[in-house]
């Protein structure tokens, strides 16, 4: 730069002119634009202008913790929706989860932010959550309580497949049973002799277990309980069994003609008759080990079974009855006339000899006719979640198969949508509902041999992809 004073040239740093000894005027300006901090330090020891808006920030972080709640609650919703949980633990499991969904925002709120341990434990809460869904709370919902670690179930053992509210297959033979691990079903084997099969899950290989036929499987620790008869063929001996669910320690727990059996906690309840054509069928129930026989309730029992803690059963074809499960306290619970029954969707399903098929609330309520009276009679009932299933078949008989012709049926719980399904000949009709499948049990006589033998198939609901299982 020049000196103003005496126009001779100097340096930017010297403070006074070396010719003239006048002051340099831009000398204090160029010291203290170096002496200032640099603009990144100012910034950073001077708080920010969004900092001062915390307030504003929480709020909006604690709506946002409030949508993920909404967004937990949802996919429980949906989960619980799908896998058909029922309503208490819905309820217990939704509960649960919002706490734990709560406790995410608060901590969410006190920190501002979204931190990764807050969306960390989001997504274990919905894995949890699906876990508690389908492992858990399916199989021990409203029909049963946990007590001292153990589940008590409040109803006849079902399969697993089937909502605990859902218990037709019991009244229709229930010869196909899964464990949750294992499946069990009777048929016979290509030479025509009669077996009990196991296997797991893909149903493309099994294993005979038992030589004979089994009726009412059901398994409970790691027993096989059924009724049925040794042998190669079906010869209506209807004797009860147990054996280990590998084939082994085969027990004879009762000789008399049992029918009907089901599980009721520690108890075996069955009807049983002093023989074939007796005409009085008493409801008898005794240890899980065939001990301590108890007649429960006399008369002619055709049709019985334990919902929520409650036995109920039909006399004569007719009156439906309810009493305590030691056959205590008991009560009308319909005077209509009623010749079989089974309790699906929580509900009573009731068919009687002029064809028609009612459905009425448990307590006896609200008595609904899902089909009019009339056409073909009416074989069975049974229900899976919200349908209906239903045979009917031709009085015609055909004594070449020794069968009757049979038609089963699908319908929705307000008698719409009524759809055939199948169509079949066999002596009796046995359908089995379970894991979205629909399984039947044709016993038909075979024409070389001329024994009655018995097939057992699946198919789905609407009765497509028929195959024959396994044997």
């Amino acid at each position: 730069m020049f000196c103003p004073s005496c126009g001779k040239r100097i340096e930017d740093d010297i403070k006074y002119c070396l010719f003239c000894g006048n002051l340099n005027p831009d000398f204090s300006k160029i010291n203290q634009k170096d002496q200032l901090p640099p603009q990144q330090i100012y910034q950073q020891q001077v708080p920010n202008q969004q900092n001062y808006i915390l307030p504003q920030k929480k709020n909006n972080m604690f709506i946002i913790g409030l949508i993920g709640m909404l967004i937990i609650a949802l996919i429980t919703a949906g989960l619980f929706y799908f896998f058909n949980v029922k309503t208490i633990t819905w309820i217990i499991a939704l509960i649960i989860i919002l706490i734990f969904s709560a406790l995410i925002t608060m901590f969410t709120k006190k920190n501002g932010a979204i931190s990764v341990v807050s969306l960390a434990l989001t997504v274990i809460l919905i894995g949890g959550d699906y876990f508690l869904t389908v492992n858990i709370l399916q199989n021990t919902d409203d029909n049963s309580n946990v007590s001292d670690g153990n589940i008590i179930i409040k109803s006849s053992i079902v399969s697993k497949g089937v909502n605990t509210d859902d218990l037709g297959n019991i009244m229709s033979g229930q010869y196909y049973f899964d464990d949750g691990q294992n499946q069990y079903y009777s048929t016979f084997d290509e030479n025509q002799y009669t077996h009990i099969y196991k296997t797991s899950g893909n149903g493309v290989t099994c294993t005979p277990i038992f030589d004979g036929f089994g009726w009412s499987l059901v398994v409970k620790d790691s027993w096989l309980y059924f009724s049925g008869n040794q042998g190669q063929l079906i010869d209506g001996t209807y004797n009860l069994f147990r054996m280990r669910t590998d084939g082994s320690e085969l027990q004879s727990l009762n000789t008399g003609y049992c029918y009907g059996m089901n599980i009721y906690n520690q108890w075996l309840y069955y009807i049983r008759k002093s023989s074939v054509n007796s005409t009085e069928s008493y409801i008898y129930r005794c240890e899980l080990d065939g001990s301590n026989e108890t007649v429960i309730v006399s008369g002619n029992i055709s049709y019985f079974i334990i919902f929520n803690d409650t036995l109920y059963y039909i006399i004569n074809s007719q009156t439906l009855y309810k009493a305590n499960p030691d056959g205590t306290n008991t009560a009308v619970v319909s005077t209509e006339t009623i010749d079989k029954f089974i309790i699906g969707n929580g509900k009573i399903i009731y068919g009687n000899s002029s064809g028609n098929i009612k459905t009425m609330n448990i307590d006896g309520s609200d008595i609904k006719e899902i089909r009019a009276a009339g056409g073909n009679t009416i074989g069975s009932i049974n229900s899976y979640k919200d349908h209906i299933y239903y045979t009917e078949y031709d009085l015609n008989f055909d004594y070449d198969l020794y069968a009757y012709k049979y038609w089963i049926h699908s319908v929705d719980f307000n008698g719409n949508n009524d759809l055939q399904v199948y169509e079949g000949y066999s002596w009796g009709f046995y359908v089995n509902l379970l894991n979205d499948k629909l399984f039947v049990l044709d016993y038909t006589r075979n024409s070389t041999s001329g024994n009655q033998i018995a097939t057992t198939k699946n198919m789905t609901l609407s009765g497509e992809d028929l195959i024959i299982l396994s044997r």
